[in-house]
């Protein structure tokens, strides 16, 4: 009990410095203001309280604070006001502490947030404080100018594989189509650092898969995209990428997708996309674990995905033949994938992208686009997110 009535006495303390002495009464109860009213630590506090009244038009809260028959008033500036958080600067608490308000929208509830440093990096406390009513409605944010522009400082890079002039086995006609098309449009919407393989040996597509991998760091996000022949061996459950050199009755040749699976394991790249538009590509993954609701991306909700680590891989089908072309220029998963990336203008995920993969291709071919977590690779809840530059 000693230590809360303390800490009760140090909040006093300390908003007693922080605000303003007025002899005053809010003017912003109009128009159906949000406000929270008589805000209290601990349950049942009848000394002191706080109402707090969100000034939108100045971008503040204005803090009522109440004590034995006083009021005073200070004012809180707004430094993120999200889709479903608000938080307010961080103020001085206490001789040495620091400390910010953060309002749930969703929830209409405050958290008290303590912290040893000016920056917020290092958290004392987290405490919920008691408001007996709560009125009015958040209003809609008012968006400036580019507002909705969300842009990213990570490092981008991208394998893109393409292979069509097989030695040994049959031809295929938009492999190499698809991987061109593509890195042209990773490079001029994205910002991608491509490297481009066409019609790649053994040899040529192992090098550059473990060279890749090795050289990024956790800033970095890598999409690998392979175009080409597959097989599966029905009795391993294990799918293999077949390279140019590849024969139908040697294995000499043949890329396990436990060697892909392992590079990707091994890469410090926080974020991994990999494409796979082959036979039998589905082995790449098991239970998906991922959801596949469509999500607000808001700036929240993106950062909220770019601290989680990422391993995903969308395949143009299960374990199953594929199409390669159907006369056009391009496979008809991968036509969809790069007119998908095309339109968009601002941040797209994965799961939007593969959604609008999947019933295009559903519906115009019989084969079924998959996405999921790679298997036993790391994943832990991110995504892949591209960020258009147009």
């Amino acid at each position: 009990m000693t230590g809360t009535r303390q800490l009760k006495k140090l909040f006093l303390a300390t908003l007693l410095t922080l605000i303003m002495i007025f002899s005053m009464s809010s003017n912003l109860y109009a128009n159906n203001q949000k406000i929270f009213e008589k805000c209290t630590m601990f349950k049942g506090e009848t000394e002191f309280h706080f109402t707090y009244i969100f000034d939108e038009q100045n971008k503040e809260v204005e803090e009522l604070f109440y004590a034995q028959g006083e009021e005073y008033i200070n004012f809180l500036k707004i430094i993120k006001d999200g889709d479903i958080h608000l938080e307010t600067e961080i103020f001085s608490f206490g001789t040495e502490d620091y400390a910010m308000l953060e309002f749930n929208k969703t929830r209409d509830t405050i958290n008290l947030q303590t912290f040893s440093d000016r920056l917020g990096k290092e958290r004392i406390d987290k405490i919920r404080l008691f408001c007996s009513n709560v009125t009015g409605q958040w209003k809609p944010r008012k968006f400036e100018k580019n507002d909705n522009i969300i842009t990213t400082d990570d490092n981008y890079f991208a394998l893109i594989i393409g292979n069509n002039n097989y030695q040994h086995l049959t031809k295929l006609d938009a492999a190499v189509n698809d991987a061109r098309v593509l890195s042209n449009v990773l490079e001029k919407n994205y910002g991608f650092n491509v490297e481009l393989l066409l019609n790649a040996n053994y040899d040529e597509i192992v090098n550059s898969l473990h060279l890749m991998s090795k050289k990024l760091s956790k800033k970095d996000n890598l999409l690998i995209f392979y175009a080409g022949h597959g097989e599966l061996d029905t009795r391993q459950n294990r799918g293999y990428w077949l390279p140019v050199d590849a024969q139908s009755d040697l294995r000499s040749k043949w890329i396990s997708n436990a060697i892909v699976a392992d590079e990707l394991k091994a890469t410090q790249a926080k974020h991994v996309l990999l494409i796979v538009d082959s036979c039998f590509s589905g082995s790449l993954m098991r239970d998906s674990g991922l959801t596949n609701r469509t999500e607000n991306l808001d700036k929240e909700y993106i950062n909220l995905l770019k601290r989680k680590k990422t391993r995903i891989v969308i395949t143009s089908g299960g374990n199953e033949p594929v199409i390669d072309s159907d006369g056009g220029d391009h496979s008809i998963f991968a036509k969809k994938l790069i007119d998908s990336l095309k339109d968009n203008k601002k941040v797209i995920s994965t799961q939007q992208l593969f959604e609008n993969i999947r019933k295009y291709v559903a519906v115009n071919a019989n084969q079924t686009p998959e996405r999921a977590a790679i298997y036993q690779a790391g994943h832990d809840g991110g995504d892949f997110l591209f960020f258009s530059k147009k």
